[in-house]
């Protein structure tokens, strides 16, 4: 059976039918596309989880699952995009110059740093797609703790 504008919704034929003109769907470009997919992506694992399926954000963002799929070839690659956007680019690399900063106090660098980190990362997003990671498939959660691990700890312990 092929679509025609006679097979709209009975919304949209409301809508017509009421004088409006059809609805479209606009256009994006590549990049614009994959950041609203991003950032939808963000919104919708902090919301419901790393283990909520591909399809449902696809049903959310009323977009294919295929275009989907066209932008973030495996659930993981998404994942990984979504580690970097949320955890990556807050870090800071002023954080790591303050606590090897001899010259303040260890009370005024760990002050310093602690009000500015929690001020940067303990966001809505950030908290909640850590512990649905830690709770599931460790993905995020893991190499967070790396970052930390590698990068923060041995300063702060320092």
């Amino acid at each position: 059976m092929r679509f025609t504008k006679d097979h709209v919704s009975s919304e949209n034929n409301a809508e017509i039918s009421a004088g409006g003109s059809m609805p479209t769907r606009k256009r994006m470009g590549t990049a614009e596309r994959k950041r609203q997919i991003l950032d939808s992506a963000i919104q919708f694992f902090a919301r419901n989880g790393i283990d909520d399926q591909l399809r449902n954000l696809s049903k959310e963002l009323e977009i294919t699952h295929t275009l989907l799929y066209h932008y973030f070839h495996t659930k993981d690659a998404l994942i990984q995009e979504v580690y970097k956007e949320v955890f990556e680019s807050r870090w800071k690399p002023e954080w790591e110059e303050l606590l090897d900063d001899e010259s303040l106090t260890p009370e005024e660098k760990f002050n310093a740093f602690y009000l500015d980190y929690s001020n940067t990362v303990l966001a809505y997003d950030f908290v909640r797609i850590l512990i649905f990671s830690g709770l599931s498939d460790h993905s995020i959660s893991d190499r967070f703790f790396e970052l930390l691990r590698t990068r923060l700890l041995p300063r702060l312990i320092r």
